[in-house]
């Protein structure tokens, strides 16, 4: 079940859905659970959290998600978060690697979302 509706999604972009946005949203929600695996809330029998602040941030962050998609073309991931520029004589390269994790693939905009919700994933403390 996806964390956000197409009105919702509308409502986020300030623009009508497209026709992939159903999707979109849903594969926005499981990247998300895959990004929060470790993180603490509370939830319900279903697994959806309860908690009206997470509630909206997930919302929020897919909504984020699918906005960021449609602004690199990229939903699919294959062309990762970084490039290369070349602006006349100065070019610009970052490095592809993430280290296997998800923040690569998430949204910097939605990254922010759950961290000010305080609902990312603890470090694993050994």
């Amino acid at each position: 079940m996806a964390y956000a509706t197409l009105a919702e999604l509308a409502a986020h972009t300030n623009a009508a859905p497209e026709s992939d946005d159903d999707r979109l949203l849903q594969r926005a929600s499981d990247l998300l659970d895959a990004f929060l695996i470790g993180a603490v809330y509370a939830v319900d029998d279903n697994g959806l959290p309860t908690d009206a602040a997470a509630i909206a941030a997930f919302r929020d962050a897919v909504c984020a998600q699918v906005e960021w998609w449609h602004a690199t073309g990229d939903d699919l991931g294959v062309e990762g978060p970084w490039q290369e520029i070349t602006l006349g004589p100065a070019r610009m390269v970052r490095s592809a690697t993430t280290g296997g994790s998800n923040q690569g693939r998430m949204a910097p905009r939605a990254l922010d979302i759950l961290r000010l919700a305080g609902t990312q994933p603890r470090p694993i403390l050994r």
